[in-house]
């Protein structure tokens, strides 16, 4: 199948600075089980890379068992990359843009693209926010997670000028990098070191510094964008599961596996004020949690993956959450 041509992008200038050089970069292991797309040129069950970039890889035997469609869909084990999942010319598009939170949610968008028959596209990078890099007078060094983003929104920029009807669901690990960072800021306060090393100060700072200035560039482009509220995880140093029960299969404290929720859901209004429309929230946390409790396993599907990710056998059933937003893309005319 013939890559699909699109416009080079306009007025980049105005949203971003160039692409900057390229370092390591440090990738989230992401522990999903999506079952790979048959490489076929029919309607809806194509799926390949619309670009790469040379970026640390993930441990090629990690990505055959655990991401098998990084390299039987997209054909790339790369940590980042943009990937179109499915193939329905003329109709829409969505983009699903993130860190690894964004990419546990391929499931359940995967089968509502081949369902509703729309164009599914991830935009992934392990461990990098949703930023744009620091300014130069800022003295922070460029990384893979500048470049990739830089990238990124050239690329939705590109199909938005020729013509694409595109919404965009943006995903992060939100709670991480602003806890992590605000660790950080309390030790420069105190006068100890940073429990960060550089890398990672490079990262939680743009997490919270820079990405107020990529949703306003979202916003710019005037394209409409949802994003997902704060993704469960199992709290570190929880007691172990009684004898016999799988590894975080007992429940929690919904504050334990949502923590400083509230701060988190007002941060994201915050940054979601500058894109182009009022987003639509899309949160699947009832799916695994109650008001006041989180489980571990529910209605026979077990709710995480590891310490930082939610399970297939959980995000397979999200498909209603993302309702509304695909509701939303197809209505646009």
């Amino acid at each position: 199948m013939t890559r699909e041509t699109l416009r080079p992008a306009t007025n980049l200038r105005r949203l971003v600075r160039p692409p900057f050089v390229l370092a390591l970069a440090l990738a989230i292991a992401v522990t999903l089980a999506v079952q790979p797309v048959a490489s076929s040129t029919a309607p809806g069950r194509t799926a390949r890379p619309e670009a790469t970039a040379s970026a640390r890889p993930v441990e090629p035997a990690a990505a055959r068992q655990e991401l098998p469609w990084l390299q039987e869909a997209c054909g790339t084990s790369s940590a980042s990359m943009i990937c179109r999942v499915t193939h329905f010319p003329r109709r829409p598009w969505l983009v699903l843009w993130g860190d690894s939170h964004a990419l546990q949610y391929t499931i359940p968008l995967r089968r509502a693209a081949l369902q509703r028959r729309f164009n599914l596209v991830v935009v992934f990078s392990g461990g990098c926010p949703l930023s744009l890099p620091y300014p130069a007078a800022a003295g922070q060094p460029r990384m893979t997670c500048d470049k990739h983003n830089v990238r990124a929104l050239a690329y939705v920029q590109r199909l938005v000028d020729s013509g694409r009807r595109v919404r965009a669901v943006l995903s992060s690990w939100w709670d991480f990098y602003r806890h992590r960072y605000a660790l950080h800021r309390r030790a420069l306060a105190a006068g100890v070191p940073s429990p960060l090393d550089t890398y990672e100060r490079h990262i939680v700072g743009l997490g919270v510094d820079r990405s107020r200035a990529m949703f306003r560039a979202i916003g710019r482009l005037g394209v409409r964008a949802d994003v997902i509220a704060q993704s469960g995880t199992p709290p570190a140093g929880a007691r172990p599961c009684p004898t016999g029960a799988a590894p975080r299969a007992c429940g929690y404290e919904r504050r334990a596996v949502l923590p400083r929720e509230a701060s988190n859901r007002a941060w994201l209004r915050q940054l979601s004020s500058s894109l182009a429309a009022r987003p639509l929230v899309i949160d699947p946390s009832p799916a695994y949690c109650t008001r006041s409790r989180c489980f571990g396993r529910r209605h026979g599907r077990t709710t995480f993956s590891d310490w930082a990710h939610l399970h297939p056998a959980a995000t397979r059933s999200m498909g209603r959450y993302f309702r509304p937003t695909v509701d939303a893309l197809l209505a646009t005319r």
